[in-house]
């Protein structure tokens, strides 16, 4: 049987992402000057959910997202590190008690490009961009040493309570 530090157990581990990893995505769009973060669940190859978004859009707080399909046919997918990293669904959310909607139109000219939908008008064309925002470097060892130090205190409570039994 190996035996494996737990600091070295602990950091192989968090290096390794689950399907189900939630990932924080920071995003911009330029016509409304939108920005802030999304909350994003990985899915597949480059596929997202997002679950979640806050910051401001046409100088409005973001205050909800809209539920997939709820808007305009809506599916909030997000496709990282894709060029093209909305589809035609794109992402609702409401602002300003005004339904959102950014996606991808692809044209008849053959090109595609970003269109926000708000209250059943298409918008001005748009660029967004979103880019996970980095995991900080600290935070696996932080984690190892939170790790050492409950196993250090679950092994003392082991021990004294041996010797209490005695």
């Amino acid at each position: 049987m190996a035996i494996v530090p737990l600091g070295l157990a602990l950091s192989v581990g968090a290096a390794k992402a689950s399907p189900t990893t939630t990932t924080t995505f920071a995003w911009s769009e330029s016509v409304y000057g939108g920005s802030g973060t999304l909350t994003a669940t990985f899915v597949s190859g480059d596929e997202y959910s997002v679950t979640g978004i806050s910051g401001t859009f046409d100088g409005y707080n973001i205050t909800s997202i809209i539920s997939p399909f709820g808007y305009n046919g809506n599916d909030n997918e997000l496709f990282y590190p894709s060029s093209e990293q909305l589809d035609g669904g794109g992402i609702s959310f409401v602002a300003g008690g005004i339904d959102w909607q950014i996606f991808y139109y692809n044209s008849e000219f053959g090109y595609q490009t970003i269109y926000t939908f708000e209250g059943g008008q298409y918008q001005t064309p748009d660029e967004f961009s979103a880019t996970p925002t980095p995991l900080p470097a600290a935070l696996p060892l932080f984690a190892t040493g939170i790790g050492a130090m409950g196993l250090l205190g679950w092994r003392r409570k082991r021990k004294n309570a041996g010797v209490i039994a005695a």
